[in-house]
């Protein structure tokens, strides 16, 4: 008896149902009657503790030590292989995330292969120049895409520490840092002259400067591909287009949009950034008031053009409307863009549908046409029939008159939209019967917005999307 108990007995973990049913109950009762009655919570804990004893005395498998332990017996070249895939989109937030796992989730994590494209704008850190310093030593040696939009307090210094330890760097947000100035733009210009894409949007009139910002892009060379200058007051905007025009033959992307001129305006020489810019995808020149020069050269257009914007937001600085974005420029730019994929003339009021039919483009997906000139006639369903086989979205809001407008568009996109996803016809004066026959015909609609239509029955007059949508369906068919 003294090896503590004998070979036959059984542990606490062993004991069946019938093993309990062996013991008499006659002690249990008789020890019970002088006991004060315990109270359910002190049960609930009893039954809680026999709980936790019986499963601890379980002895442990290798199954489960497998379970508890793969995230640190797993190679650390097959999980770098594995966060290589998680960071695609961005490094950030996963990688803070992955750090606090274990040890070896974050050597893994601080591997620096793995911070080639880092976004800083969404809070993910503080917006503090320490911070910056420790990042720039310690992860973003080999980063080549950075975001560093909404830094309002990076100014010089902070740009230096980029420009001095992000040798690789390609990409690089800079948009509403505002205490930038030209000395930061020359820097740039010294010091990375590998950059692809810039984006100064809401900087300052000192570091958006004309002579500097076509330093800049002399210096980048055929290497840019893409200019943000948006929502910024600019002196000498003809050295920039004309810098593009010379140096800038891969250029694919170039914002202008909501840009103030020292002269009030700029004559855009589109033909000569044509031949210059030759490659370029995207033109955005909302609320800006260029105005097209005399055609002095011949060229073959923008051939490879998939997104062009040229309306007027109301929330613009320009005096009227109707300003220098006018027919002629739009059907200059798009003379031979027949991969056009977007289109936006809301509120010019100098675009025509005459002006759109004529255009070369085959398959537009996103036409917005709210508060235009053209949303406003009855021709405009001859627009919808052009393109309605390759519409995704579209946007004919705010047309009132003349009535039949609206319900001419939607009349023609009865017709057959089987691409259709989104139509916003908020504000506009369409009545009941068009937008039944566009639910029939678009079966894939996912969003229709009927808010502030004033000819809609009380009860309708709103945004529609998931179950809504198919309940509004349903109920009209």
């Amino acid at each position: 008896m003294g090896e503590g108990r004998q070979l036959g007995e059984k542990q606490s973990w062993e004991v069946g149902e019938e093993d309990r049913r062996e013991k008499p109950n006659h002690e249990n009762k008789t020890k019970s009657k002088g006991r004060k009655r315990s109270s359910p919570g002190t049960k609930q804990e009893q039954r809680r503790k026999k709980c936790l004893k019986t499963t601890s005395t379980i002895p442990p498998t290798p199954e489960n030590l497998m379970e508890d332990n793969w995230g640190q017996r797993i190679p650390q070249i097959i999980l770098l292989k594995v966060f290589s895939y998680a960071v695609a989109g961005g490094s950030l937030p996963f990688l803070c995330r992955a750090c606090r796992v274990n040890t070896l989730w974050r050597e893994t994590a601080c591997h620096l292969s793995l911070w080639h494209k880092v976004d800083l704008s969404y809070g993910w850190i503080k917006t503090k120049t320490p911070t910056l310093h420790f990042l720039i030593s310690h992860r973003l040696k080999l980063t080549r895409d950075l975001n560093l939009s909404m830094w309002t307090k990076l100014n010089f210094d902070g740009v230096k520490l980029v420009t001095d330890g992000c040798k690789h760097l390609q990409r690089l947000n800079l948009s509403y840092c505002k205490l930038l100035n030209s000395k930061t733009t020359l820097l740039l210009a010294e010091e990375c002259p590998h950059l692809k894409a810039i984006d100064l949007t809401a900087t300052s009139s000192d570091a958006t400067a004309g002579n500097k910002v076509a330093y800049l892009i002399e210096k980048l060379g055929s290497n840019l591909e893409s200019l943000a200058l948006s929502k910024n007051t600019i002196t000498g905007f003809n050295q920039i287009l004309k810098a593009l025009s010379t140096h800038s033959s891969n250029l694919r992307s170039f914002e202008a949009c909501d840009v103030k001129f020292s002269s009030g305006h700029v004559a855009l020489d589109i033909e000569q950034l044509q031949c210059g810019c030759p490659k370029l995808r995207s033109l955005f020149l909302t609320n800006s008031d260029f105005k097209a020069s005399a055609e002095k050269t011949e060229s073959e257009g923008f051939p490879e053009l998939e997104d062009f914007g040229a309306g007027f937001l109301p929330t613009a600085h320009c005096s009227t409307r109707n300003s220098f974005l006018d027919a002629n420029l739009v059907s200059r730019v798009l003379r031979s863009s027949f991969k056009l994929k977007s289109l936006d003339v809301r509120c010019n009021h100098s675009v025509s549908c005459m002006t759109l039919t004529h255009l070369v483009a085959t398959d537009i997906e996103r036409l917005y046409l709210g508060r235009s000139s053209a949303a406003n006639s009855v021709d405009i369903s001859l627009v919808i029939k052009k393109w309605r086989h390759s519409l995704v979205d579209l946007d004919v809001s705010w047309l009132v008159q003349p009535t039949d407008a609206v319900n001419s568009a939607l009349g023609a996109l009865s017709l057959g939209a089987p691409q259709i996803l989104l139509l916003d016809c908020s504000g506009s004066s369409v009545s009941f019967a068009p937008v039944k026959k566009v639910l029939r015909a678009a079966p894939q609609l996912r969003m229709l917005d009927l808010t502030s239509c004033r000819d809609m029955p009380r009860g309708m007059k709103r945004r529609y999307e998931g179950a809504d949508l198919e309940h509004l369906r349903r109920e009209h068919r």
